[in-house]
């Protein structure tokens, strides 16, 4: 939202540049490559999402594990094994244990009947059984990824939208107190007839003191 609204003003700024010099018109650039790389704030949410993510995909991988049992045993191993392993109850982890041997079993029997042939009809049924249970976990397991990719993407946009509102307030109070006319993102602004300065530093070393401050306040508030 922040980037096309600095395309916007780059485009302005070339329609305004023949009238620079004689308005005296103060313009500022951005570099927001180097504002995202030192925006403490931004760094830490990046990483928290980072983590999340690896978590979700370890519980994925997990429930690999799981593929052939019935649909209510994978909705209960997958309820199990959200948590860590060291906060089960006793009861979870032998539960845990029988569905575990009941998958490796049904997967041991259907990797026997797929390489085996011919297949009497009694064994044709059981690997088609299997089969299907194969499919159908997968899908029940795709559909956790589905959520688990949904709810990412609403972290990622409430960060984003937090972290620009942030960087926009930033860059008002500054265009307000030093008079600039125009704030551009360097990395969308090709040419302005008119000096520039870059604020870059600047709007960092402001973003990451409201930062601090507004964790102390919190902090104090919370004795």
């Amino acid at each position: 939202m922040l980037r096309r609204l600095l395309l916007g003003l780059s485009l302005l700024a070339a329609l305004t540049a023949s009238l620079a010099s004689a308005q005296e018109i103060k313009i500022a650039i951005i570099d927001m490559d180097k504002v995202r790389a030192g925006f403490a704030e931004a760094i830490q949410s990046k990483n928290q999402l980072g983590a999340y993510v690896q978590d979700k995909m370890g519980y994925l991988r997990e429930l690999e594990n799981y593929l052939f049992v019935s649909g209510p045993e994978f909705q209960e191993v997958a309820t199990i094994t959200q948590a860590p392993k060291t906060q089960w109850s006793a009861e979870q982890k032998k539960r845990e244990a029988e569905i575990l041997g009941i998958a490796q079993a049904n997967e041991k029997r259907f990797t026997d009947l797929q390489s085996k042939s011919p297949r009497s009809a009694d064994e044709n049924h059981q690997y088609n059984a299997l089969q299907e249970m194969l499919r159908d976990r997968s899908r029940d397991r795709d559909k956790i990824a589905a959520a688990y990719q949904e709810e990412l993407r609403s972290k990622s946009d409430e960060v984003q939208a937090k972290l620009m509102t942030r960087l926009e307030g930033v860059i008002t109070a500054q265009a307000k107190e030093k008079g600039y006319a125009l704030v551009l993102d360097k990395s969308v602004t090709f040419y302005v007839g008119a000096p520039v300065l870059d604020i870059t530093d600047e709007v960092i070393k402001l973003l990451n003191a409201a930062t601090t401050a507004q964790g102390a306040g919190d902090g104090g508030a919370t004795k």
